[in-house]
């Protein structure tokens, strides 16, 4: 198994999730804060402490 260094992986993962966000228009914006959200009352996006 590959060594990754899951502090450059979370860094990465947000700088491009954050590249997508400053292109959206605001009703995009808005369509993603839902599935976002519906995501996280279904408990699929969990805060990992390490």
């Amino acid at each position: 198994m590959a060594h990754y260094d899951s502090n450059l992986l979370t860094r990465e993962t947000l700088l491009a999730f954050l590249t997508v966000m400053a292109c959206q228009a605001a009703d995009g914006l808005h369509l993603i804060a839902l599935d976002v959200q519906k995501l996280m009352e279904r408990g699929r996006l969990r805060q990992i402490s390490l």
